[in-house]
């Protein structure tokens, strides 16, 4: 396949972008640039030891290169872990469908925002289901019951009598989880930031701004600033960790409060704090090269906060045990409809604002055909929730 590449190549590959270049890219086998190139000696132009560009001598006045992406699938075991961000992928995926008209003003900064927003439900609904599980299911329910527990070695120290009789100190410790979830989900958005973010083509000493970041974006694959996002992406990243740590707040103070006597009322502020924080979260990923990058920080800085809070004041509480076997967590179905009820209005929302740029764009023939057909932004997103949904149920609903 010929095709016309534009792409910055790495400063010292002394690399020539100019005319046609042929480029090779092997299958799921992992073929090595030597054999797909035919050529013991090639010469590596772009990109980095798990996936770059390699470049042979030129045939036929044309410049021959193999991509060679077989260290993204291989290398470590730990790499099974960024299946769990399959989801967030897809959605990063339906940000790039950029076609026709909603590739320009006035569609693109909507768009934009309603698909960052969405990641940011999946995110929160990341943390809806691992509170489920941990919280409700392992703490709450299974915790309080002696036969549950005691058939699970790593939930032997529940049995206490005393220490671990009250309800809402169960609930601290299965937030403990939830939170450590979280910590890997953003330890692997990190690791990822830090290896195809920060590529620096033109020897700049700073990276771009997010709005220079942004501008780059939309200039494509030749703009140098493309490939060093690192800050736009490093700010998403922290409103993210923000949503995802208020959700928790909320969720730890709501359904403490509602097990639990005293203090109840000073929880239940805090649980509006926590959605406080989330909304925040919001407004930075609508709208990140306009938001100051120290309001961001701060914002990071106070949701941990919050949240140890949170876990202080639900540690203390005089609560007295339930009478009978433990039912469903009081309070957590209100947490988890809230968040599910604005998942799908944001998948409705898109999927309107979709069907709002098709019918703009009819009586035009040239721009229909290039709007998006069957609604691939909708449709990536939506496999992307159903994948964490289904994911998620499973673990919950296997066989204890």
């Amino acid at each position: 396949m010929a095709v016309d590449i534009r792409y910055v190549a790495a400063p010292d590959s002394g690399a020539d972008l100019r005319g046609v270049t042929e480029l090779r890219v092997h299958g799921v086998g992992g073929t090595t640039p030597e054999d797909m190139l035919g050529d013991p000696h090639p010469v590596q132009v772009a990109g980095d030891r798990l996936a770059g560009f390699f470049r042979r001598g030129d045939v036929g006045g044309r410049h021959v290169e193999a991509y060679s992406w077989g260290g993204l699938t291989s290398r470590s075991a730990l790499r099974v872990l960024w299946l769990l961000l399959l989801p967030f992928t897809l959605a990063n995926l339906a940000g790039w469908m950029l076609r026709g008209e909603v590739a320009r003003p006035p569609w693109r900064g909507p768009f934009s925002a309603l698909v960052r927003l969405i990641a940011l439900a999946l995110t929160l609904t990341y943390v809806m289901w691992t509170s489920g599980i941990a919280v409700d299911l392992i703490g709450y329910q299974c915790g309080g019951q002696a036969g549950c527990a005691s058939r699970h070695w790593w939930l032997s120290f529940l049995l206490s009598d005393t220490f671990w009789a009250y309800p809402a100190r169960r609930l601290v410790a299965g937030s403990g989880v939830s939170l450590a979830l979280i910590g890997l989900l953003g330890w692997l958005a990190r690791a990822t930031r830090q290896r195809y973010e920060g590529y620096d083509p033109t020897g700049a000493s700073s990276a771009p701004s997010p709005a220079e970041a942004e501008a780059a974006y939309e200039r494509g694959l030749a703009a140098p600033a493309f490939w060093r996002g690192e800050r736009l992406v490093r700010l998403l990243g922290r409103a993210h960790v923000a949503g995802a740590l208020g959700l928790l707040t909320c969720s730890l103070a709501w359904t403490a409060a509602a097990v639990s006597g005293g203090g109840a009322p000073l929880l239940g502020g805090l649980a509006v704090v926590g959605v406080a924080v989330a909304a925040a979260a919001a407004v930075v990923v609508c709208m990140p090269a306009r938001v100051p990058e120290p309001v961001v920080t701060l914002l990071a800085r106070v949701a941990p906060g919050v949240l140890a809070v949170a876990a202080v004041l639900a540690w203390i509480q005089p609560a007295v045990p339930p009478a009978g076997l433990p039912g469903r967590l009081p309070g957590m179905a209100r947490v988890s409809a809230g968040v599910l009820s604005v998942h799908v209005l944001m998948l409705l929302v898109l999927g309107g604002f979709l069907l709002a740029v098709v019918v703009g764009a009819r009586g035009r023939p040239s721009a229909t055909g290039r709007v998006f057909r069957w609604g691939g932004p909708l449709v990536a997103v939506s496999v992307g929730t159903l994948a964490l949904d289904s994911f998620f149920a499973g673990t919950a609903v296997r066989p204890r």
